[in-house]
């Protein structure tokens, strides 16, 4: 292949790659730390360059160190990982600076590791984005439900009895990795870009997360392309146009998404209010004092399971325990599908929601509309509806003394059962 083509194959990978990763980057709100990492891989590029070794392996081995001093940095007390990257972000980019204007002879232009220069990319370059690629699709396919389940229900994650530590380092490798392949193209300050845009861009136009985990790679991969094409055309450098591109795919999304269309309701008026016959200002069951909005999911065959296997349980259950109920009954539903749906029917005011003591999202059906609370047994999960009138009037004469409005409470009370009492104890006794 002669160099544009060679130049055009780089774009694609590269931003199929930075759309998958990115829409790790957006949903888990790691923006900052990326665009900290783009900047600071900075020194080790040009080090590299100094010692005569491959760019990619001293960006690589820069940002190991860059991560570990940001984790040193977000662990003091009273400062946290914006702080960390911050400064981070600053002192990278000024350390490669400096390294860049004591040593003004390098082999190689030190634009180049700003903006990037794609069109002299060659086939090892190509290969190791491709494999990084490789590597995000297979975590995604194999870890896709320990990754979206620990991004939207952090307490649940843990609840269940996963470790928080495996996919955090699983996500930090992607995005180093990603930062590292995409310095060729788009260079140190540029590759947030390409990182950031398609995933925010197919964040605004898809509804559900495998449709961003789709949509962002074919935007990134499009960017890329569209940028080099827009770069031979206007002669302009590639980096900044395939970043400008990126931009522009966010901006018409943003554009597509508000926009008035024929036939086409707002944003906000998506899902039509699916029981109108509730009076005005109806309340949650577990919020009284809060207004609710309703809002109404499509109806698929999976919800329609979720919400059967919840009435068929007795008492709460965990995201985690009635996905195994289901996943026993042969049904192939993932975690993360029955989280969305036991989350809308709990907006919806179908499901109850409340946290355990140790912090697990439990659910159940809810068998009225009015407001209550629960006697819950922790060990079979036994859940009886109770009325607390003491409860209500003392919550409303409190807030009403402190000139609060619109007070809400959640008074749900844990213990054990008389059956499960009756077993402690005969259990304890032949002991």
């Amino acid at each position: 292949m002669d160099y544009f083509s060679t130049a055009l194959l780089a774009a694609a990978v590269i931003g199929a790659l930075c759309g998958l990763v990115g829409s790790l980057v957006v949903l888990r709100r790691r923006t900052f730390f990326a665009q900290a990492l783009t900047h600071a891989t900075f020194p080790g590029a040009v080090g590299a360059a100094m010692l005569g070794l491959s760019i990619p392996l001293g960006a690589f081995v820069a940002s190991i160190a860059i991560v570990g001093i940001m984790t040193l940095i977000g662990r003091v007390r009273r400062q946290g990982s914006q702080v960390a990257s911050g400064i981070v972000l600053t002192a990278g980019f000024a350390l490669g600076v400096l390294l860049q204007a004591l040593n003004p002879s390098l082999p190689v232009h030190v634009d180049s590791f700003l903006v990037g220069s794609i069109l002299t990319t060659t086939g090892s370059d190509i290969g190791l984005a491709a494999g990084v690629l490789g590597l995000a699709v297979l975590a995604v396919v194999f870890f896709g439900k320990e990754l979206l389940l620990s991004t939207f229900d952090p307490n649940g994650y843990r609840a269940a009895g996963y470790r928080e530590w495996p996919v955090e380092l699983l996500t930090l490798g992607l995005i180093t990795a990603t930062v590292v392949t995409a310095m060729p193209a788009v260079g140190a300050i540029l590759a947030i870009a390409l990182i950031a845009a398609p995933a925010a861009a197919a964040r605004l136009l898809a509804r559900t997360v495998g449709q961003i985990l789709i949509a962002a790679p074919v935007l990134g991969a499009t960017a890329g392309i569209s940028g080099v094409l827009l770069s031979r055309a206007l002669d302009v450098a590639a980096g900044p146009a395939i970043a400008l591109t990126a931009a522009a795919f966010f901006l018409l999304a943003l554009a597509v998404r508000q926009a008035p269309l024929p036939g086409r309701q707002p944003p906000d008026q998506w899902f039509p209010d699916p029981r109108p016959d509730r009076p005005a200002g109806h309340r949650s069951c577990r919020n009284p004092g809060q207004p609710r909005v309703e809002v109404m999911k499509r109806n698929t065959w999976q919800r329609e399971a979720v919400r059967t296997a919840l009435s068929d349980t007795v008492g709460f259950v965990s995201v985690q325990g009635l996905h195994s109920r289901l996943h026993a009954t042969g049904s192939p539903i993932g975690l993360a599908t029955v989280y969305r749906a036991l989350a809308d029917l709990a907006g919806e005011g179908e499901a109850d929601c409340l946290q355990s003591p140790d912090g697990e999202s439990l659910y159940r059906a809810c068998s009225t509309t009015d407001h209550h609370h629960h006697l819950i047994c922790r060990h079979c999960g036994l859940t009886v509806e109770i009325e607390a009138d003491a409860v209500e009037t003392w919550a409303k004469n409190v807030a009403a003394e402190h000139g609060f409005t619109q007070a809400a409470h959640v008074v749900d009370v844990f213990g054990l059962c008389a059956a499960c009492t009756a077993a402690s104890a005969a259990t304890t006794a032949i002991a």
